[in-house]
Protein backbone atom coordinates (compact mmCIF):
# COMPACT_ATOMS: atom_id res chain seq x y z
CA UNK A 1 0.00 0.00 0.00
CA UNK A 2 2.98 2.33 -0.24
CA UNK A 3 2.64 5.01 -2.91
CA UNK A 4 2.97 3.48 -6.36
CA UNK A 5 4.03 5.79 -9.16
CA UNK A 6 2.03 4.95 -12.28
CA UNK A 7 3.51 5.48 -15.71
CA UNK A 8 0.72 3.82 -17.66
CA UNK A 9 -2.81 2.52 -17.21
CA UNK A 10 -1.60 -1.11 -17.25
CA UNK A 11 0.42 -1.05 -14.03
CA UNK A 12 -2.33 -2.23 -11.67
CA UNK A 13 -4.21 -5.52 -11.73
CA UNK A 14 -7.60 -3.95 -11.10
CA UNK A 15 -9.42 -7.25 -10.69
CA UNK A 16 -7.71 -7.65 -7.34
CA UNK A 17 -9.54 -4.54 -6.23
CA UNK A 18 -12.99 -4.50 -7.69
CA UNK A 19 -14.36 -7.74 -6.15
CA UNK A 20 -13.23 -7.24 -2.56
CA UNK A 21 -15.88 -5.94 -0.20
CA UNK A 22 -16.79 -6.62 3.41
CA UNK A 23 -19.02 -5.46 6.26
CA UNK A 24 -18.47 -1.89 7.44
CA UNK A 25 -16.85 -1.19 10.81
CA UNK A 26 -16.06 -4.87 11.36
CA UNK A 27 -13.82 -5.79 14.27
CA UNK A 28 -10.68 -6.31 12.16
CA UNK A 29 -10.83 -2.87 10.59
CA UNK A 30 -11.73 -1.22 13.90
CA UNK A 31 -8.72 -2.82 15.61
CA UNK A 32 -6.52 -1.78 12.72
CA UNK A 33 -7.49 1.88 12.96
CA UNK A 34 -7.31 1.75 16.73
CA UNK A 35 -3.68 0.68 16.43
CA UNK A 36 -3.00 3.32 13.75
CA UNK A 37 -4.43 5.97 16.07
CA UNK A 38 -2.27 4.90 19.02
CA UNK A 39 0.88 4.84 16.91
CA UNK A 40 0.24 8.31 15.46
CA UNK A 41 -0.57 9.84 18.84
CA UNK A 42 2.57 8.38 20.41
CA UNK A 43 4.95 9.51 17.66
CA UNK A 44 6.55 12.91 18.40
CA UNK A 45 7.34 13.63 14.75
CA UNK A 46 3.79 12.92 13.62
CA UNK A 47 1.98 14.82 16.35
CA UNK A 48 4.02 17.90 15.46
CA UNK A 49 2.01 17.91 12.24
CA UNK A 50 -1.30 19.21 13.54
CA UNK A 51 -3.37 17.83 10.66
CA UNK A 52 -1.94 14.32 11.03
CA UNK A 53 -2.37 14.50 14.80
CA UNK A 54 -6.04 15.42 14.22
CA UNK A 55 -6.43 12.42 11.89
CA UNK A 56 -4.92 10.13 14.53
CA UNK A 57 -7.32 11.55 17.11
CA UNK A 58 -10.24 11.03 14.72
CA UNK A 59 -9.25 7.33 14.34
CA UNK A 60 -9.64 6.63 18.07
CA UNK A 61 -11.68 3.52 18.81
CA UNK A 62 -14.18 5.61 20.81
CA UNK A 63 -14.90 7.91 17.88
CA UNK A 64 -15.20 5.04 15.40
CA UNK A 65 -17.65 3.24 17.68
CA UNK A 66 -19.78 6.39 17.76
CA UNK A 67 -19.72 6.53 13.94
CA UNK A 68 -20.63 2.85 13.75
CA UNK A 69 -23.63 3.39 16.02
CA UNK A 70 -24.78 6.38 13.95
CA UNK A 71 -24.53 4.76 10.53
CA UNK A 72 -24.61 0.95 10.79
CA UNK A 73 -28.29 0.20 11.29
CA UNK A 74 -28.18 -3.32 9.81
CA UNK A 75 -25.88 -6.36 9.74
CA UNK A 76 -26.67 -6.84 6.04
CA UNK A 77 -24.69 -3.84 4.81
CA UNK A 78 -21.59 -4.31 2.65
CA UNK A 79 -19.19 -2.10 0.76
CA UNK A 80 -19.95 -1.42 -2.90
CA UNK A 81 -16.56 -2.56 -4.26
CA UNK A 82 -13.79 -0.38 -5.69
CA UNK A 83 -13.59 3.28 -4.72
CA UNK A 84 -11.39 5.67 -6.70
CA UNK A 85 -10.35 8.67 -4.58
CA UNK A 86 -9.00 11.92 -6.02
CA UNK A 87 -8.10 14.35 -3.19
CA UNK A 88 -6.82 17.86 -3.90
CA UNK A 89 -3.22 18.98 -3.50
CA UNK A 90 -3.98 21.84 -1.11
CA UNK A 91 -5.09 19.61 1.82
CA UNK A 92 -2.25 17.09 2.28
CA UNK A 93 -4.00 15.00 4.95
CA UNK A 94 -7.24 14.44 3.00
CA UNK A 95 -6.05 11.19 1.32
CA UNK A 96 -5.86 9.61 4.80
CA UNK A 97 -9.47 10.49 5.60
CA UNK A 98 -10.55 9.34 2.16
CA UNK A 99 -8.85 5.99 2.74
CA UNK A 100 -10.53 5.72 6.13
CA UNK A 101 -13.96 6.42 4.63
CA UNK A 102 -13.39 3.74 2.01
CA UNK A 103 -12.04 1.00 4.27
CA UNK A 104 -14.35 1.59 7.24
CA UNK A 105 -17.31 1.15 4.88
CA UNK A 106 -15.96 -2.18 3.59
CA UNK A 107 -14.44 -1.24 0.23
CA UNK A 108 -11.25 -1.60 -1.77
CA UNK A 109 -9.57 1.70 -2.53
CA UNK A 110 -7.28 3.41 -5.01
CA UNK A 111 -6.23 6.81 -3.67
CA UNK A 112 -4.41 9.24 -5.91
CA UNK A 113 -1.92 11.40 -4.01
CA UNK A 114 -0.56 14.59 -5.57
CA UNK A 115 3.21 14.19 -5.95
CA UNK A 116 3.92 17.33 -3.94
CA UNK A 117 2.38 15.70 -0.82
CA UNK A 118 4.12 12.31 -0.90
CA UNK A 119 7.10 13.31 1.24
CA UNK A 120 4.83 14.94 3.80
CA UNK A 121 2.73 11.76 4.14
CA UNK A 122 5.41 9.09 3.68
CA UNK A 123 5.91 8.29 7.36
CA UNK A 124 2.25 7.98 8.22
CA UNK A 125 1.56 5.97 5.04
CA UNK A 126 4.33 3.53 6.01
CA UNK A 127 2.75 3.19 9.44
CA UNK A 128 -0.69 2.53 7.93
CA UNK A 129 0.80 0.00 5.52
CA UNK A 130 2.37 -1.96 8.38
CA UNK A 131 -0.94 -2.18 10.24
CA UNK A 132 -2.95 -2.97 7.10
CA UNK A 133 -0.53 -5.75 6.21
CA UNK A 134 -1.27 -7.60 9.45
CA UNK A 135 -4.82 -8.28 8.20
CA UNK A 136 -4.11 -8.35 4.46
CA UNK A 137 -5.86 -5.03 3.91
CA UNK A 138 -2.80 -3.86 2.00
CA UNK A 139 -3.68 -6.13 -0.94
CA UNK A 140 -6.76 -4.15 -1.95
CA UNK A 141 -5.84 -0.64 -0.82
CA UNK A 142 -3.25 1.35 -2.71
CA UNK A 143 -1.98 4.90 -2.77
CA UNK A 144 -1.06 5.86 -6.32
CA UNK A 145 0.58 8.87 -7.93
CA UNK A 146 0.83 9.93 -11.54
CA UNK A 147 1.04 13.04 -13.65
CA UNK A 148 -2.33 14.45 -14.59
CA UNK A 149 -2.71 11.94 -17.40
CA UNK A 150 -6.34 11.64 -18.42
CA UNK A 151 -5.75 8.18 -19.87
CA UNK A 152 -4.96 6.74 -16.41
CA UNK A 153 -7.82 8.55 -14.68
CA UNK A 154 -10.17 7.49 -17.47
CA UNK A 155 -9.06 3.86 -17.24
CA UNK A 156 -9.55 3.67 -13.45
CA UNK A 157 -12.90 5.47 -13.75
CA UNK A 158 -14.15 2.87 -16.23
CA UNK A 159 -14.35 0.07 -13.67
CA UNK A 160 -14.73 1.95 -10.38
CA UNK A 161 -17.90 1.41 -8.36
CA UNK A 162 -17.62 4.82 -6.72
CA UNK A 163 -15.52 7.89 -7.50
CA UNK A 164 -14.79 10.40 -4.73
CA UNK A 165 -13.53 13.57 -6.38
CA UNK A 166 -12.44 16.11 -3.78
CA UNK A 167 -10.91 18.58 -6.23
CA UNK A 168 -12.30 21.90 -7.41
CA UNK A 169 -14.90 22.55 -10.09
CA UNK A 170 -12.40 22.20 -12.95
CA UNK A 171 -11.30 18.75 -11.73
CA UNK A 172 -14.93 17.67 -11.44
CA UNK A 173 -15.72 18.83 -14.98
CA UNK A 174 -12.71 16.87 -16.23
CA UNK A 175 -13.77 13.63 -14.51
CA UNK A 176 -17.38 13.96 -15.63
CA UNK A 177 -16.19 13.51 -19.22
CA UNK A 178 -14.92 9.98 -18.53
CA UNK A 179 -17.11 6.97 -19.22
CA UNK A 180 -18.07 4.96 -16.14
CA UNK A 181 -20.14 1.88 -15.36
CA UNK A 182 -23.86 2.63 -15.34
CA UNK A 183 -23.94 1.62 -11.68
CA UNK A 184 -21.00 3.85 -10.70
CA UNK A 185 -21.76 6.45 -8.04
CA UNK A 186 -20.02 9.81 -8.08
CA UNK A 187 -19.33 11.81 -4.94
CA UNK A 188 -18.16 15.22 -6.15
CA UNK A 189 -16.96 17.88 -3.73
CA UNK A 190 -16.47 21.11 -5.65
CA UNK A 191 -15.26 24.61 -4.83
CA UNK A 192 -16.89 26.08 -1.73
CA UNK A 193 -16.04 28.59 0.94
CA UNK A 194 -17.06 29.17 4.56
CA UNK A 195 -17.88 31.91 7.00
CA UNK A 196 -18.01 32.67 10.71
CA UNK A 197 -20.33 34.73 12.88
CA UNK A 198 -18.66 36.09 16.02
CA UNK A 199 -20.48 37.89 18.82
CA UNK A 200 -18.03 39.11 21.44
CA UNK A 201 -19.22 40.56 24.75
CA UNK A 202 -17.43 42.13 27.71
CA UNK A 203 -17.10 38.78 29.48
CA UNK A 204 -15.26 37.35 26.48
CA UNK A 205 -12.16 39.43 27.24
CA UNK A 206 -11.16 36.71 29.69
CA UNK A 207 -11.67 34.03 27.02
CA UNK A 208 -9.93 35.81 24.17
CA UNK A 209 -6.95 33.39 24.20
CA UNK A 210 -9.26 30.39 23.79
CA UNK A 211 -11.39 32.12 21.15
CA UNK A 212 -8.42 33.13 18.99
CA UNK A 213 -6.79 29.71 19.41
CA UNK A 214 -9.93 28.02 18.05
CA UNK A 215 -10.02 30.48 15.15
CA UNK A 216 -6.32 29.87 14.46
CA UNK A 217 -6.90 26.09 14.36
CA UNK A 218 -9.75 26.55 11.89
CA UNK A 219 -7.69 28.68 9.53
CA UNK A 220 -3.90 28.88 9.75
CA UNK A 221 -3.24 25.16 10.30
CA UNK A 222 -4.31 24.51 6.70
CA UNK A 223 -3.49 27.99 5.31
CA UNK A 224 -7.28 28.43 4.92
CA UNK A 225 -7.15 25.91 2.07
CA UNK A 226 -9.91 23.76 3.56
CA UNK A 227 -13.31 24.65 2.12
CA UNK A 228 -14.57 24.57 5.73
CA UNK A 229 -12.08 27.20 6.95
CA UNK A 230 -13.82 30.57 7.47
CA UNK A 231 -13.02 33.20 4.86
CA UNK A 232 -15.61 35.82 5.77
CA UNK A 233 -16.10 36.92 9.37
CA UNK A 234 -19.40 38.58 10.28
CA UNK A 235 -19.16 40.64 13.46
CA UNK A 236 -22.59 40.44 15.06
CA UNK A 237 -23.33 43.25 17.53
CA UNK A 238 -19.63 43.53 18.40
CA UNK A 239 -18.06 46.93 18.99
CA UNK A 240 -14.75 47.96 17.44
CA UNK A 241 -12.78 47.63 20.68
CA UNK A 242 -13.60 43.94 20.96
CA UNK A 243 -12.94 43.39 17.27
CA UNK A 244 -9.49 44.98 17.69
CA UNK A 245 -8.83 42.87 20.79
CA UNK A 246 -9.58 39.73 18.79
CA UNK A 247 -7.25 40.62 15.90
CA UNK A 248 -4.47 41.81 18.24
CA UNK A 249 -4.53 38.55 20.18
CA UNK A 250 -4.67 36.49 16.99
CA UNK A 251 -1.65 38.41 15.69
CA UNK A 252 0.37 37.40 18.78
CA UNK A 253 -0.60 33.77 18.24
CA UNK A 254 0.24 33.84 14.52
CA UNK A 255 3.64 35.42 15.22
CA UNK A 256 4.53 32.67 17.68
CA UNK A 257 3.21 29.65 15.75
CA UNK A 258 2.69 30.29 12.03
CA UNK A 259 5.47 29.90 9.48
CA UNK A 260 4.81 31.38 6.06
CA UNK A 261 7.11 30.09 3.31
CA UNK A 262 8.46 32.45 0.66
CA UNK A 263 6.46 30.66 -2.03
CA UNK A 264 3.22 30.93 -0.06
CA UNK A 265 3.94 34.58 0.77
CA UNK A 266 4.37 35.36 -2.93
CA UNK A 267 1.11 33.62 -3.83
CA UNK A 268 -0.71 35.47 -1.05
CA UNK A 269 0.61 38.84 -2.22
CA UNK A 270 -0.38 38.12 -5.82
CA UNK A 271 -3.86 36.95 -4.77
CA UNK A 272 -4.34 40.01 -2.56
CA UNK A 273 -3.44 42.35 -5.42
CA UNK A 274 -5.83 40.57 -7.76
CA UNK A 275 -8.67 40.95 -5.26
CA UNK A 276 -8.08 44.66 -4.72
CA UNK A 277 -7.76 45.35 -8.45
CA UNK A 278 -10.80 43.34 -9.55
CA UNK A 279 -13.43 44.18 -6.93
CA UNK A 280 -14.50 47.70 -6.04
CA UNK A 281 -16.69 46.71 -3.07
CA UNK A 282 -13.80 45.82 -0.76
CA UNK A 283 -11.08 47.83 0.95
CA UNK A 284 -7.89 46.82 2.73
CA UNK A 285 -7.55 47.79 6.37
CA UNK A 286 -4.05 49.24 6.72
CA UNK A 287 -2.22 47.85 9.74
CA UNK A 288 1.51 47.26 9.37
CA UNK A 289 1.68 45.58 12.78
CA UNK A 290 -0.42 42.65 11.57
CA UNK A 291 1.12 39.75 9.68
CA UNK A 292 -2.19 38.90 8.06
CA UNK A 293 -4.65 40.99 6.04
CA UNK A 294 -8.13 42.23 6.93
CA UNK A 295 -10.37 43.24 4.05
CA UNK A 296 -13.56 45.17 4.71
CA UNK A 297 -16.62 44.21 2.64
CA UNK A 298 -18.51 47.37 1.65
CA UNK A 299 -21.42 45.74 -0.21
CA UNK A 300 -22.99 42.31 -0.58
CA UNK A 301 -21.86 41.73 -4.17
CA UNK A 302 -19.44 38.96 -5.18
CA UNK A 303 -19.29 37.29 -1.75
CA UNK A 304 -18.88 33.88 -3.35
CA UNK A 305 -15.59 35.07 -4.89
CA UNK A 306 -14.07 36.08 -1.57
CA UNK A 307 -12.07 33.04 -0.50
CA UNK A 308 -9.49 33.48 2.25
CA UNK A 309 -5.94 32.27 1.80
CA UNK A 310 -2.93 32.08 4.15
CA UNK A 311 -4.09 34.93 6.36
CA UNK A 312 -6.45 36.93 4.15
CA UNK A 313 -9.73 37.56 5.94
CA UNK A 314 -12.84 39.37 4.78
CA UNK A 315 -15.07 40.98 7.40
CA UNK A 316 -18.36 42.77 7.74
CA UNK A 317 -20.42 44.06 10.66
CA UNK A 318 -24.07 43.04 11.03
CA UNK A 319 -26.66 44.11 13.59
CA UNK A 320 -29.51 41.76 12.73
CA UNK A 321 -29.67 38.03 12.03
CA UNK A 322 -32.96 38.55 10.20
CA UNK A 323 -31.06 40.13 7.33
CA UNK A 324 -28.55 37.30 7.18
CA UNK A 325 -30.29 35.71 4.19
CA UNK A 326 -28.97 38.40 1.83
CA UNK A 327 -25.42 37.14 2.43
CA UNK A 328 -26.19 33.48 1.76
CA UNK A 329 -25.53 31.48 -1.42
CA UNK A 330 -25.13 27.85 -2.43
CA UNK A 331 -21.33 28.04 -2.54
CA UNK A 332 -21.18 28.27 1.26
CA UNK A 333 -20.14 25.12 3.06
CA UNK A 334 -19.59 25.65 6.81
CA UNK A 335 -20.85 28.31 9.16
CA UNK A 336 -18.89 28.49 12.41
CA UNK A 337 -20.00 30.62 15.30
CA UNK A 338 -19.12 32.00 18.69
CA UNK A 339 -21.31 33.85 21.21
CA UNK A 340 -24.68 32.91 19.71
CA UNK A 341 -27.50 31.58 21.86
CA UNK A 342 -30.08 28.96 20.93
CA UNK A 343 -32.58 31.53 19.62
CA UNK A 344 -29.87 33.05 17.42
CA UNK A 345 -29.09 29.63 15.95
CA UNK A 346 -32.77 28.95 15.29
CA UNK A 347 -33.01 32.22 13.32
CA UNK A 348 -29.90 31.34 11.30
CA UNK A 349 -31.16 27.82 10.59
CA UNK A 350 -34.40 29.27 9.22
CA UNK A 351 -32.53 31.55 6.84
CA UNK A 352 -30.17 28.77 5.77
CA UNK A 353 -33.12 26.45 5.06
CA UNK A 354 -34.89 29.11 2.98
CA UNK A 355 -31.84 29.69 0.81
CA UNK A 356 -30.73 26.04 0.69
CA UNK A 357 -27.24 27.21 1.56
CA UNK A 358 -24.61 26.22 4.15
CA UNK A 359 -24.11 22.49 4.63
CA UNK A 360 -23.17 22.53 8.31
CA UNK A 361 -23.18 24.80 11.34
CA UNK A 362 -20.51 24.18 13.99
CA UNK A 363 -18.90 25.94 16.92
CA UNK A 364 -15.72 27.90 16.30
CA UNK A 365 -12.71 25.57 16.45
CA UNK A 366 -14.52 22.57 14.93
CA UNK A 367 -14.61 23.41 11.23
CA UNK A 368 -11.93 20.87 10.28
CA UNK A 369 -13.67 17.96 12.03
CA UNK A 370 -14.57 15.74 9.11
CA UNK A 371 -17.57 13.40 9.12
CA UNK A 372 -19.41 10.87 6.96
CA UNK A 373 -21.89 13.68 6.26
CA UNK A 374 -19.99 16.26 4.22
CA UNK A 375 -21.21 19.03 1.89
CA UNK A 376 -24.70 17.74 2.60
CA UNK A 377 -23.81 14.32 1.16
CA UNK A 378 -24.06 11.02 3.05
CA UNK A 379 -20.71 9.38 2.31
CA UNK A 380 -21.53 6.23 4.28
CA UNK A 381 -24.70 5.62 2.27
CA UNK A 382 -22.90 6.21 -1.03
CA UNK A 383 -20.12 3.73 -0.17
CA UNK A 384 -22.37 0.89 1.01
CA UNK A 385 -25.18 -1.37 -0.15
CA UNK A 386 -27.91 -2.89 1.98
CA UNK A 387 -28.58 -6.49 0.96
CA UNK A 388 -31.31 -7.01 3.56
Amino acid sequence: MLVKNLLSKNEINYKNFENTRFTPFNEKILKTFEKISKRILSDKKLIEKKDIFTFGFWCRRKNLEILKKRFCKSDKIFGVGLVFHVPPANIPVLPLYSLAFGTLTGNSNLIRIPKKNINYLNQVISLIYEEFKLHNFHKNNLFISYDRENIISESISSYSDVRMIWGGDNTIRSFKRFKTKTSCKDLMFGDKYSLAILHLKNKDKKKINEITKNFYNDTFIVDQNACSSPSIIFWYKTNENKVSLFWDQLNKLVKSKYRLSFGLSSKRFEYLNDLLMNYNNISLREDKKKIFFRIKINSNDNLKNFKGFAGIFFEKKINSLKDFNKFLNKKMQTLSFYGLNQNDLIKINKEVSKNKSVDRIVELGRTLEIDFIWDGKNIFKSLTKNYG
